[in-house]
């Protein structure tokens, strides 16, 4: 296939997927990968195992930790 046709086919595929949008449930670990999947309109229990040391090596690699923001979440009940 040519690169051209990987293209067309990764777009369509893309355009798929918002006309029609699917809810799949996904377990996936802290470098993205995949580990347990549940399929559209299934109920399941997907069940993994989350390796705690590669955590958190990851987490001291890349601390995104640090550069959260400070918000404050309020409620206004004025309209009682």
């Amino acid at each position: 296939m040519s690169a051209e046709e990987l293209l067309t086919q990764e777009v369509q595929n893309n355009l798929d997927k918002i006309a029609n949008p699917r809810v799949v449930t996904i377990l996936r670990n802290e470098k993205g990968e995949v580990l347990a999947t549940v399929p559209d309109n299934e109920e399941a229990i997907a069940t993994a195992s989350l390796n705690l040391s590669s955590l958190q090596e990851f987490r001291l690699k890349f601390p995104a930790w640090k550069d959260a923001d400070e918000f404050v979440i309020s409620s206004n009940n004025s309209s009682q």
